[in-house]
């Protein structure tokens, strides 16, 4: 199998397994197999309850998000540049079909100067980057 064939499959991989996912994001193991006691195949399947609500079924959530910010980022730069994976959040946090932004990623992106400073940083250094 093909190198690119490969990057294929764990871009698609990662983007259906968290459409699927978004399932049961948030439930406890006793609720998703209480929602999905046969298990869960189809997005069909989804229970359309508040959160899940939000999305179409099919939709992936930040996190498939995040991943396409940080792969566009390394294609344009043929390489690691966190200013311009900084960019990519930044642009992606007002794009009109954002849904699903995690609250520590919204906090961070939404700094001012996120894309100039942008730093490899622990979980510390983003606590005090959002406040």
């Amino acid at each position: 199998m093909e190198v690119k064939d490969k990057i294929y499959g764990t871009f698609f991989g990662q983007a259906i397994g968290d459409a699927l996912g978004l399932a049961t994001e948030f439930m406890t193991k006793a609720e998703a197999q209480e929602k999905y006691p046969d298990g869960l195949k189809e997005y069909s399947q989804i229970v359309r309850d508040y959160h899940r609500a939000k999305f179409r079924p099919g939709s992936w959530s930040n996190d498939t998000g995040m991943m396409l910010c940080i792969a566009n980022a390394i294609i344009e730069n043929k390489g690691i540049n966190l200013h311009t994976i900084a960019r990519n959040f930044k642009q992606w946090l007002y794009a009109p079909e954002t849904r699903g932004m995690g609250q520590t990623t919204f906090k961070v992106a939404s700094v001012a100067e996120y894309v100039e400073k942008a730093q490899p940083s622990g979980r510390a250094d983003l606590a005090n980057v959002a406040h």
